[in-house]
């Protein structure tokens, strides 16, 4: 494991010390003046904001013997998987999926080279399990990557059984939000693991397909494969 200082943080840090001393030298019956002031508060601001930011990245990890540090960044591994509905681009980070999406066409070009992994290799064989009517239900390790909204969005994605679908109504009353069918709609569109994550199976009212990142063809063949 390799560590870093977080050098803006400590910058943060260190600024607001440098405010607190300065109005610690001044007195009591003394104003530190108005710079004094804007090293204090922008220092709080700056930790207040930046430290979640650094966590919710995977990048602090861990405050010890007075000196914070950060994980190098995770490998991450990536799998091209050929299916009925096209390529497919698998990520792994920290022996979990963080990505499954759609590949463009026009894109093949780009494509990362192939790794080997074993959440990789099981995403493979389990993709192929589904789209060959053998399996229903996923067992991969996952890591989307969201706000707290979007994370109890795509929880309520994962309790819809195979073969069904869900009104975007209802998947904001399940998850005790209904009036917020357009951000669950905007959540689902924001989904990274597709499938597996199944956004697809979200549809209008009147059972109208809308809202699909990967296209409502793709929606259409996913939904009818499912009820087969």
């Amino acid at each position: 494991m390799h560590y870093i200082v977080a050098i803006p943080i400590i910058l943060g840090i260190m600024g607001a010390l440098v405010g607190l001393l300065w109005l610690f030298a001044a007195g009591p019956e003394k104003d530190g003046g108005p710079d004094t002031n804007f090293f204090v508060i922008f220092g709080c601001i700056y930790i207040f904001f930046r430290v979640p930011r650094c966590a919710d990245i995977g990048v602090v990890s861990r405050y010890s013997g007075g000196m914070l540090t950060l994980d190098a960044p995770a490998e991450i591994l990536c799998d091209v998987i050929d299916s009925p509905v096209g390529r497919l681009l698998a990520r792994v980070s920290d022996a979990a999926l963080v990505e499954l999406s759609f590949v463009d066409p026009s894109q093949a070009a780009a494509l990362p080279p192939r790794d080997s992994h074993p959440v990789l290799m099981r995403t493979r064989q389990q993709l192929g399990e589904y789209f060959a009517g053998r399996r229903t239900s996923f067992d991969l390790p996952l890591r989307p990557q969201g706000s707290g909204f979007e994370m109890r969005a795509w929880d309520y994605l994962k309790t819809i059984p195979f073969g069904q679908t869900r009104t975007y109504g209802q998947q904001a009353a399940g998850i005790g939000d209904p009036h917020a069918a357009r951000a669950v709609g905007k959540a689902n569109g924001a989904n990274r693991i597709a499938i597996i994550i199944p956004c697809h199976r979200v549809i209008g009212a009147g059972g109208k397909l809308v809202g699909y990142g990967g296209g409502l063809d793709r929606k259409r063949w996913l939904l009818d494969h499912e009820r087969r």
